[in-house]
């Protein structure tokens, strides 16, 4: 799992081509400081049995806002964990799945 401050756009970009050539699916949200947290770790928490095959986190974190992307290789993963936590976040949570092997080939 991947953890990032403030750090330069070139290495975040190349973390993330890393993940998607990777994984197949991933799921976005943002939180504030101290805001959430509980939430975010009861996330990872539920991803670590998966095993790193299935499951990656990564975090970027900025002064006033952090983003959080869980990677996952199997659908029915994703599913779990929108059915887990999908009321803790925003309404827009669900349209926030990509697969980005589709995304991929959308960006050729």
């Amino acid at each position: 799992m991947i953890e990032y401050g403030q750090v330069g756009a070139p290495e975040i970009r190349n973390t993330r081509a890393w993940l998607e050539s990777n994984y197949r699916f991933f799921l976005c949200t943002m939180t504030f400081p101290e805001y959430c947290e509980d939430v975010i770790a009861r996330m990872i928490e539920f991803g670590k049995p998966l095993g790193e095959e299935n499951f990656n986190y990564l975090r970027v974190t900025d002064t006033d806002c952090s983003m959080h992307y869980f990677w996952f290789n199997r659908e029915a993963d994703v599913q779990a964990f929108q059915t887990k936590f999908g009321t803790n976040m925003g309404a827009d949570f669900n349209n926030a799945v990509a697969d980005t092997s589709y995304a991929m080939m959308q960006a050729s």
